[in-house]
């Protein structure tokens, strides 16, 4: 789905794509996993790539990601690039769907009424095969993570409350741990190893690097 991107992106900066724990070529999730992990794996794949300056290009609930590494990167992440993120108020049917991804009754429900959503007046068959096939095969316990997604340093937020702005100096660097595969183009680097154990959460991520 995204490799137009990211050969777009590879015409003048290396580039790497992550396939997070549970998606595309990472192996399935077993276990439970929050924001946190998400974050070790970018990390992950940053260390074994050695870029220099990263700049992420995070879709939806990977701008949390986003946040985290240039807390903890500092100035080696100068730039962001947020797509597709809610960073105001969270409207009242957006709040409720969350609560039906988080219901084992009402899950497949709300992800079908999600689908026709996001797919009304779509036209191109690759983004609705993405949408419906790949999205969908997706499990309970990955929407139900989905929904509950946030930074790792970020309290949840209520539908009356905002985000604070992110706080640019850098935190202590957790070590990272090797839990996803990443696609690099032009890049003769080795990448980590496949995810086993745990997961990586919605949705796509990649970082653009010098």
């Amino acid at each position: 789905m995204f490799r137009a991107l990211l050969e777009h992106c590879s015409r003048r900066r290396r580039t790497l794509a992550l396939d997070w724990r549970g998606h595309g070529g990472s192996a399935p999730a077993t276990h439970d996993f929050g924001s946190t992990a998400l974050v070790d794996d970018a990390l992950a794949v940053i260390e074994t790539s050695d870029p220099g300056h990263v700049v992420p290009v995070a879709l939806s609930h990977a701008g949390w990601v986003a946040l985290e590494l240039r807390r903890q990167l500092g100035a080696r992440i100068p730039k962001l690039v947020l797509l597709e993120w809610i960073v105001s108020e969270a409207p009242p049917p957006f709040l409720e769907a969350l609560q039906g991804l988080r219901s084992p009754q009402r899950w497949r429900q709300t992800v079908e009424g999600l689908f026709g959503l996001w797919l009304h007046g779509v036209e191109q068959p690759e983004l609705v095969r993405f949408v419906r096939e790949e999205m969908g095969a997706y499990d309970f316990q990955m929407w139900s993570r989905a929904a509950r997604t946030r930074s790792p340093t970020t309290p949840a937020i209520s539908p009356r409350s905002k985000p604070s702005p992110p706080r640019i100096p850098g935190l202590p660097r957790a070590g990272p741990t090797r839990a996803a595969t990443s696609r690099c183009s032009r890049c003769p680097r080795r990448s980590p190893k496949r995810s086993k154990a745990s997961s990586a959460e919605q949705p796509w991520s990649g970082q653009a690097a010098d």
